[in-house]
């Protein structure tokens, strides 16, 4: 296998070029896209996507019929922290690039504005610049209906709310003209601030508080009407109409919100249902991180909610978090739900109750003749597959790393 010149962060979407040739397509934190052969490991092709310092790839690559779209995010907003920082130059975007070649078909911003010097510097005396945010990180989704793919996008980078940052996006499959934008606000805004330890969580975008880490999901109801749904760091989920530019339909709030959600990395829908995992990391006593909702897509209404106890790890109470900040998966009656205590649960979907707990917290003799080491489960989905149920254990940068790569199936 030979080795990219850069790591790959993201997980990466695999399609057959038609003569049997499997491709992987993949994003790097050097903002590249790789095309690579699956069988040989050569790569095809690399194209950088943006040419800001800080730029990268984050989510995952979508592929759709010949085409690559790729979400670019960086690493700036840290930097805005950083007084001698001109802060800040960098718009999230998407690029639509050939599959087969790697060409540059077309590219558009969620910020729509050039970043341009700000009036006056900041106490250090340092140029600012602006607008500037707006990241994707989360994944792409497309709608073929209607030919257009819709973008979820993070904060500001400047203390103020601007065009692009905190939305759902659509944008133009073909041409990647920007069909409308939807930047949605809890109506609610206390509940979500309130229980923030960052005192400004609401006056300033900075706090991540608004931002969509997830990608949004497009849904039918039982009259064939599609409904386009959002899961905000907030802590609400918000149901849009993808036929009046994005028009709000109904808004619920699932957790107390922060930045690191309410809703983190995805939730799931089946059957007319939004299963949803609450993050809530950290929330202010007496409420705690984690748990479960279940919403009527049509209307928003809570049909249950399994509310989160204090967690038990094996590690011990240090780092000791509840919070569910991963993406579930559905099959018929389960919903498979990790979360950061090293815990993998199956709730029934009728209502929320656990019918199988497995601590992966744990060390395992891997296939590979290594020791792998399993800890908190978050960021990476729970993939089910052909009878299995794939697990990434210790896929965690905020709390006890691992690992661990876990399949588990059914007993016979």
């Amino acid at each position: 296998m030979r080795r990219p010149d850069a790591p790959i962060g993201t997980t990466a979407s695999v399609i057959s070029s038609g003569n049997g040739q499997l491709r992987l397509f993949v994003g790097t934190p050097a903002a590249d896209v790789l095309a690579i052969d699956a069988a040989t490991g050569k790569v095809i092709w690399t194209t950088r996507i943006d040419d800001h310092p800080n730029a990268r790839v984050t989510g995952p690559v979508t592929v759709w019929r010949d085409r690559v779209y790729a979400p670019v995010s960086s690493m700036e907003d840290p930097l805005s922290q950083d007084p001698a920082y001109p802060c800040c130059t960098f718009r999230g975007s998407v690029m639509a690039l050939d599959a087969a070649t790697g060409k540059k078909l077309w590219k558009n911003y969620s910020i729509t504005a050039t970043p341009q010097p700000l009036s006056g510097k900041n106490a250090a005396g340092t140029q600012l610049y602006g607008p500037a945010g707006g990241a994707i990180y989360a994944p792409l989704t497309i709608d073929q209906t209607r030919n257009v793919l819709y973008a979820t996008t993070a904060e500001s980078y400047q203390h103020k709310h601007v065009d692009g940052d905190d939305a759902i996006i659509a944008f133009d499959l073909q041409t990647g003209a920007r069909k409308w934008a939807q930047q949605p606000r809890p109506k609610d805004n206390a509940t979500a601030c309130k229980n923030q330890d960052e005192a400004d969580a609401c006056e300033n975008p900075a706090s991540g508080l608004f931002e969509f880490a997830s990608p949004a999901v497009l849904t039918s109801l039982p009259s064939g009407k599609h409904v386009l749904l959002a899961g905000q760091k907030s802590g609400v989920i918000y149901a849009l109409d993808p036929d009046q530019a994005g028009k709000l339909l109904w808004e619920t709030r699932v957790g107390q919100g922060g930045s690191m959600g309410g809703v983190e990395m995805g939730f799931a829908t089946a059957g007319g249902v939004i299963y949803a995992p609450v993050s809530d990391s950290e929330v202010k006593p007496p409420h705690l991180p984690g748990g479960i909702v279940a919403l009527d897509v049509a209307t928003g209404r809570t049909l249950w909610r399994v509310s989160a106890t204090k967690p038990k790890c094996s590690w011990g109470e240090y780092e000791c978090n509840g919070a569910q900040a991963s993406a579930p998966a559905a099959i018929p009656g389960i919903v498979f739900s990790g979360s950061w205590d090293g815990h993998m649960r199956a709730y029934s979907m009728k209502d929320g109750a656990i019918v199988w707990d497995i601590d992966t917290a744990k060390n395992y003799p891997a296939v590979n003749g290594v020791t792998a080491l399993g800890g908190a489960i978050s960021g990476y989905p729970v993939i089910v597959a052909d009878g299995m149920v794939y697990v990434t254990s210790g896929a965690a940068s905020m709390t006890h790393p691992g690992n661990a790569l876990l399949a588990f199936a059914v007993e016979p």
